[in-house]
C-alpha cells in the first residue's frame, strides 16, 4: 500500500512539474519574443520617429535625430529634403502617426503626415517647425 501511494505521488509530482515547465516556457516566450514587425529599421529603433541627415539616403546613413515620446517636438535648423521614418507600430487598435507641423509646439498647419509601420517619406523640412507623435 505504501509503495503504491509513493508511486502515485511520484507520478503526480512529475505531472505537476511538466505543467509548470510548460507554463514557464510559454510565459518566457511570450515576454521575450517581440512581434516580428517591431524592429530597428535603417538605424531607427522600434517605436521611434527618426530624421535622417539632409540629402542622405536612409539606406546609407543613420538617423541624426530621433523622437519616441508622444506629443510635440520642436525642430530647429532643419532645411531641405530629409527622409523621415515613422517606426511606430499599431498597438491595441490605435494608429501611430507622425505629423509635420508648420508652427512650433504642434501649431499651424499639418504639412505632412506619415503613417505607422516603418513608413518613410522624403520631405522638405524647411517649412516644418515641429513634429507631433500621436498614438
Amino acid at each position: 500500500m505504501l509503495q503504491r501511494t509513493l508511486k502515485m505521488l511520484a507520478v503526480a509530482a512529475l505531472a505537476i512539474g511538466a505543467v509548470l515547465a510548460s507554463n514557464a516556457s510559454a510565459t518566457a516566450s511570450s515576454t521575450t519574443d517581440a512581434p516580428s514587425m517591431a524592429k530597428t529599421r535603417y538605424g531607427c529603433p522600434a517605436g521611434y520617429v527618426c530624421i535622417y541627415p539632409k540629402g542622405q539616403s536612409y539606406t546609407k546613413s543613420n538617423p541624426d535625430q530621433m523622437f519616441w515620446s508622444y506629443g510635440h517636438h520642436n525642430l530647429t535648423g532643419r532645411y531641405g529634403n530629409h527622409y523621415v521614418m515613422n517606426n511606430q507600430w499599431v498597438e491595441q487598435g490605435y494608429d501611430a502617426y507622425a505629423f509635420l507641423n508648420s508652427g512650433y509646439n504642434g501649431s499651424g498647419k499639418v504639412l505632412h503626415w506619415i503613417g505607422d509601420g516603418g513608413q518613410i517619406s522624403g520631405v522638405n523640412l524647411t517649412p516644418v517647425n515641429s513634429i507631433t507623435l500621436n498614438p
